[in-house]
């Protein structure tokens, strides 16, 4: 949804029925707008995610006049990393997001 210059989004991905999560490469979400050139760089808490054996928190990021948010968690105190299609590899997958940007 948007309103004046912020796009509300909402996104729920489930899955199940096999291992179908695997892969090395960093999950991005696709914005239905460009972001704004002066959209804030930062992470942001957005959501979590299940995979039936760990939950996580997730984090987002979206660069000025991004197409995409890149998700991340903290995988320690002080430290992210890039969530992966390997984090959801499991027979029960759940991404849950809601999220606001500016455009």
């Amino acid at each position: 949804t948007r309103v004046g210059n912020r796009v509300f989004v909402d996104v729920y991905l489930t899955g199940d029925g096999g291992a179908e999560g695997a892969g090395t490469g960093q999950v991005n979400i696709a914005l239905p707008v460009t972001a704004g050139a002066s959209n804030p760089v930062a992470i942001h808490p957005v959501g979590y995610a299940a995979n039936g054996a760990t939950e996580y928190i997730i984090y987002g990021s979206i660069v000025g006049s991004g197409t995409t948010m890149t998700l991340t968690y903290f995988n320690l105190i002080t430290t992210t990393a890039g969530f992966t299609g390997a984090d959801q590899n499991n027979t029960n997958r759940t991404i849950r997001l809601q999220f606001f940007y500016e455009v």
